[in-house]
């Protein structure tokens, strides 16, 4: 049996084009996701774009109304534990070929890939990401 984990990341993206923007790039380098403008009001006074394929989301937040700042915030989480064959087949080959086998999971249950995250991003768009702090 396959060992399974429960993937996360955290990225923030420079905030240099719309919100819109970036989630049709986004969905361009995740190829199979469709992001979509959350206007449920789930993630309250926080714009967001959301987007999910099988077990895996992915969510763009922006910036809060009344706020500044210069970042939007990418977060990828799996809705239950998931085999990286299949967490594989749903993120895409290209990404998962660069997250090592052996990753630990973490104190909180969780196994952080957003370094990983970040290279793909960078090396597939002309997105300007890092680790969100």
């Amino acid at each position: 049996m396959a060992f399974k984990r429960d993937y996360l990341a955290m990225v923030e993206i420079k905030a240099i084009n719309t919100l819109k923007d970036v989630s049709i790039q986004l969905g361009k380098a995740f190829d199979g996701f469709e992001f979509c403008e959350d206007t449920s009001g789930r993630f309250e006074e926080v714009p967001a774009f959301a987007a999910k394929k099988g077990n895996v989301n992915l969510t763009l937040f922006g910036i809060p109304e009344g706020e500044e700042s210069d970042v939007y915030i990418l977060e990828l989480s799996c809705d239950k534990s998931v085999d990286r064959g299949v967490f594989g087949g749903i993120i895409g080959l290209k990404l998962i070929k660069i997250i090592p086998k052996e990753l630990v999971v973490g104190d909180n249950g969780y196994t952080d890939i957003s370094s990983y995250l970040v290279s793909y991003i960078n090396s597939v768009s002309n997105l300007e990401c890092w680790i969100a702090e």
